[in-house]
């Protein structure tokens, strides 16, 4: 055994070792058999360098009890522990049990090799087993740090373990939890620790959101050969579409995938299950051809820009458990371990070097390219003029009288009757008007948020809107917006989706006259950045098609064909639907929208599925 000690594998006397099964980052992992027990176990020997902090031996007793403490059928039992003496000095090492099966990183290579991906059907039971074994050690302020496919071993009967709590620590005490350390692997890592800041369970969270985006379309959603420009991926791209991959589109999966990789750990998923329900549901939707049959590994779609590589599998994988068969070939597979400066301050330095340099200078284009202020504020004032006022009389006259006219479609042709119930108020200080075949809405207020209601009378519940509209370049800011007004209380309480003119969108809910952004502030984020950049939404003086989808309390949004958002929404009841157009300090705006589409929202059980 060239790579321990004689002393060590002597004084073993217990364990009998019989082969190096692979070596990453922090340990290298043997075969070997407990003699008493007449049982194979795998032992992970520490690597020498976590040994220099004079309270590693107290912090390696008690962590590898708290270890030792997990008792859960997903996640590697630990049965020993103990530190010995060898010709080189001291050995820390843990005994488990061992587990001869495939490594998921296996099975994904396998189906790569096939040209294809698992079924959706064996994805979700994969996801359930690890969504259990992160629940029930996060529940115990214990955090994995490093979840990746090739720690995670498949048993005889295809349920997965969860292995390598080796390098967990609890979430608070560990001198390897400060803010300047790095430890994870770059493909799997989340923002937060490709950065070095504090982690906890999310991280774990945001880790198997990329495994699951890799099951289902063969392919980690952000990758490169450099591992600062990979880490540097996971901290400033926002992922790609999952859809844009799959055989069949599903906007439910997107949907869980952009909240279990937000950027944000408030965003993201508060526990592993919740991922898991939401999968379930997305999953479930979909016909039995499309759960349980696997599918064809795609071709990268045309224009994705996360640097995915298509012919190989991720370059960053480790193995700190066994590989899954005896005669299994030792791979070479590593974590990244960035120690604090004190142990490495090169690496580390440059690291974070690399990452707030690469940050700062986007910021700083991001500011020169928009020479205006970015809006940050929720549409600052609510248009309060009263609503009887605002309509003119042939829409007085049409007031709740829509009826079975409620579903239609119109291009606001001159003789379309459909006109009359849609307010127009060509003398006010904002402008409604129809002319041209379009619906025009001009304002040269500063500051306003207007609505432009469909028969305020009639109620809509479950509605599917298609519109197709262009904020006009020469009389708007960049950062003026238009969108969709539903489930219209009165001028205080309503929802909005809306688009602005830098390719933006944000949700928002005005209850009781105070804005709340849906995504994020309104769930105790961030309130000073709620717009959210889209490029699949064209920028001021282009045509956009908002196609919005409001059924069973769920909302579904895509913009120009693209995904863009897909949230339960149940702030208000039942209401008008309209228009909605907001300016900016900067100036007034206009509006024209050049076509509407107005049909009963279906449940998007059918939506999602394109059936």
């Amino acid at each position: 055994m060239a790579n321990i000690s004689n002393t060590f594998s002597t004084q073993l006397t217990r364990y009998k070792i019989k082969e190096r099964l692979g070596s990453g980052g922090m340990a290298t992992v043997y075969r070997a058999t407990d003699t008493n027990l007449d049982r194979e176990v795998a032992i992970k020997v520490l690597h020498e360098h976590l040994l220099y902090e004079k309270t590693f031996k107290e912090r390696f007793v008690r962590e590898a009890r708290l270890i030792a403490s997990l008792n859960h059928p997903n996640i590697i039992q630990i049965y020993d522990f103990d530190t010995l003496e060898s010709d080189s000095g001291k050995v820390y090492f843990m005994v488990m049990n061992y587990l001869p099966g495939d490594t998921l990183i296996d099975v994904m290579t396998s189906c790569r090799a096939d040209h294809e991906t698992l079924a959706h059907e064996k994805t979700r039971h994969i996801v359930k087993d690890l969504a259990e074994a992160l629940d029930y050690a996060h529940e115990r302020d214990m955090i994995h740090r490093d979840v990746k496919p090739a720690n995670i071993i498949f048993t005889d009967d295809e349920h997965v373990v969860l292995t390598d709590f080796g390098i967990a620590r609890l979430a608070q005490g560990s001198n390897l939890t400060q803010e300047d350390t790095i430890i994870g692997t770059p493909a799997y890592m989340s923002p937060e620790q490709a950065t070095g800041q504090p982690i906890d369970h999310r991280s774990d969270i945001y880790s198997l959101g990329v495994i699951l985006f890799e099951l289902l379309t063969g392919r980690p959603p952000f990758d490169d050969e450099s591992t600062v420009s990979l880490l540097l991926k996971h901290v400033q791209m926002p992922p790609p579409s999952v859809s844009e991959f799959m055989q069949v589109r599903n906007p439910a999966l997107d949907a869980v995938l952009n909240r279990a990789l937000a950027k944000r750990p408030e965003d993201r998923y508060q526990s592993a299950m919740a991922l898991y329900n939401e999968l379930e549901s997305a999953i479930m939707r979909e016909s039995d051809t499309e759960r349980f049959k696997p599918g064809t590994l795609p071709k990268r779609p045309e224009g994705f820009s996360a640097g995915v590589k298509t012919t190989t599998p991720p370059a960053t994988e480790v193995l700190d458990m066994p590989p899954t068969k005896s005669n299994a070939v030792t791979r070479t597979i590593q974590t990244l371990v960035i120690k604090p400066a004190r142990q490495n301050p090169l690496g580390f330095a440059a690291l974070a070097i690399a990452i707030i340099s690469f940050l700062l200078i986007a910021r700083i284009s991001q500011q020169t390219a928009n020479t205006a202020p970015i809006v940050t504020e929720a549409p600052a004032i609510v248009d309060t003029e009263n609503e009887a006022d605002d309509l003119g009389a042939e829409s007085m006259a049409g007031m709740g009288m829509l009826g079975d006219a409620a579903f239609f479609f119109t291009d606001f042709a001159d003789d379309d009757p459909i006109n009359v119930y849609w307010q127009r108020t060509p003398d006010s200080a904002v402008q409604r008007t129809i002319e041209d075949g379009a619906y025009r809405i001009s304002t040269d207020e500063r500051d306003l948020a207007t609505t432009s209601l469909l028969d305020p009378e009639f109620i809509y519940e479950d509605v599917h809107i298609v519109l197709e509209g262009t904020l006009l370049e020469d009389s708007a800011s960049p950062a003026s917006a238009f969108g969709i007004i539903f489930r219209y209380q009165d001028n205080e309480n309503y929802n909005v989706f809306a688009i602005d003119g830098r390719g933006r969108y944000s949700v928002w809910k005005l209850e009781n006259d105070v804005w709340c952004e849906l995504r994020t502030a309104c769930n105790g984020g961030d309130a000073t950045d709620v717009w959210e950049q889209n490029e699949a939404i064209q920028r001021i003086g282009q045509s956009n098609t908002i196609d919005f989808l409001l059924a069973d309390d769920t909302l579904l949004v895509t913009v120009n064909d693209e995904f863009v958002t897909f949230l339960d929404e149940s702030t208000f009841g039942p209401g008008p639907i309209g228009i909605y157009m907001a300016t900016t300090s900067q100036g007034g705006a206009t509006a024209l929208i050049e076509n509407i589409d107005i049909q009963l929202g279906e449940s998007p059980t059918s939506s999602m599925t394109g059936e």
